[in-house]
């Protein structure tokens, strides 16, 4: 029998032993005090270690064992399983943080909708003594803007681990997609998200763990496939009405997604995109007074997919950045992406650039500017809250240069 006060934990796990019991840990330290765990072993293959360290929580968790299927076959087990009225879903190497389900079901019960879709920020991780690094999403974007059910996942920072919704809502568009090896996530926000009633919270609600041995990493090519069809389809069926509540322009919309292709090697798709905005009249828009062209000449710290992103969106602002940085020795001395990248070091003599830092785990890069005196520095976030046009002077002059050294990271 479904609870209504009731929220079902589902935690999906293949052969993750070594992260399982912090992650249930989480899950059983929720200060909400109406949650059940669900841990789903998706047939792992390690001697039953995952099996084991299940088990030891005895009747405090339900565990289920089944046949590898696949993440969303593991997550579809786990909600057909629920007895709680709320789902969120916890990989097996994230975390919650105590509050994440207090502070989401608090959220929606003022909305005064039992289906609003409640997003939080969350934190990057690397080890258990790292204190993270918080999206903070609202220092950059209007809060209004972030309770828009598109925008967090169209700019491409919406994590499943913040969400928390009714269960409702697989009633209305279904489960997760098993056909999908790595992309289920995102597939799945791009059904549940359109014209739904949307709370924010900004408290951190879960930590993600940066490590080479998630899913993300070992099957690269796989997310990057599956996840550039899918935001180039779901483009082309957002409707106008869609786009207009994202965005004050469309091209605005059009350019975050092509960043997102772009970054995720598909040059296919972006063909295909850029084709498509050709034919609706978008353009690339050159603005001179906008903040980052004041903030030239302007080096992305960063030649991975964030800074890809970055470079691309700048580009059909007519916004040139001349150079990467990367302290990798295999991309230093090397074209990407038609600019070239250089070492750190280079800053040496050349301290007129305007710094972005395009990692989503700034603080290394953070660290590695202050100690060699560096301050024109801007995080990502910052310049795509300014190439939405979010923009508000600092005492800096107006350029939009985000002086770490005053304010903060």
């Amino acid at each position: 029998m479904r609870e209504d006060s009731l929220v079902s934990v589902v935690i999906p796990v293949y052969n993750g032993a070594r992260y399982l019991p912090q992650a249930i840990d989480s899950a059983l330290g929720q200060t909400y005090p109406h949650c059940e765990v669900i841990v789903v072993n998706d047939g792992s293959e390690d001697g039953g270690e995952t099996r084991k360290a299940a088990l030891a929580y005895g009747d405090r968790i339900r565990y289920i064992e089944k046949e590898n299927g696949g993440v969303a076959s593991a997550l579809n087990c786990g909600i057909q399983s629920m007895n709680g009225r709320y789902f969120c879903w916890l990989s097996h190497d994230d975390l919650f943080l105590p509050d994440k389900v207090e502070c989401q079901m608090r959220a929606i019960q003022m909305s005064g909708n039992a289906e609003t879709v409640c997003a939080g920020n969350y934190q990057l991780f690397r080890d258990e003594d790292d204190g993270g690094v918080p999206t903070a999403f609202q220092r950059y974007f209007p809060r209004d803007l972030l309770e828009r059910p598109l925008f967090l996942l169209l700019w491409g920072e919406l994590h499943f681990s913040s969400l928390l919704f009714c269960r409702d809502h697989f009633d209305r568009i279904g489960l997760f997609d098993e056909s999908l090896l790595t992309a289920q996530d995102n597939e799945f926000m791009f059904r549940l998200m359109p014209g739904q009633q949307m709370a924010f919270s900004e408290a951190a609600v879960s930590r993600v763990r940066l490590h080479p041995g998630s899913g993300t990493s070992r099957f690269r090519d796989q997310v990057d496939k599956e996840n550039r069809r899918l935001f180039l389809s779901a483009l082309f069926r957002l409707s106008a009405a869609d786009i207009r509540a994202i965005a004050p322009e469309a091209d605005m919309v059009y350019h975050k997604i092509g960043g997102i292709i772009k970054s995720m090697g598909g040059n296919e798709e972006l063909y295909i995109l850029e084709r498509w905005m050709e034919e609706k009249g978008s353009a690339n828009v050159k603005n001179e007074r906008h903040p980052l062209h004041a903030a030239k000449p302007i080096a992305i710290f960063g030649a991975g997919e964030y800074g890809l992103r970055l470079k691309y969106e700048l580009n059909r602002n007519q916004i040139a950045a001349f150079c990467f940085l990367d302290n990798s020795p295999h991309k230093a001395g090397t074209q990407v992406d038609g600019i070239p990248c250089y070492p750190v070091s280079y800053l040496d003599s050349h301290r007129e650039c305007t710094v972005i830092i395009a990692q989503k785990y700034y603080l290394p890069a953070l660290k590695q500017l202050r100690e060699i005196g560096y301050t024109r520095i801007m995080l990502k976030q910052e310049a795509d809250a300014l190439l939405l046009r979010k923009y508000e002077k600092r005492k800096n002059g107006g350029t939009g240069i985000y002086e770490m050294e005053q304010q903060g990271p």
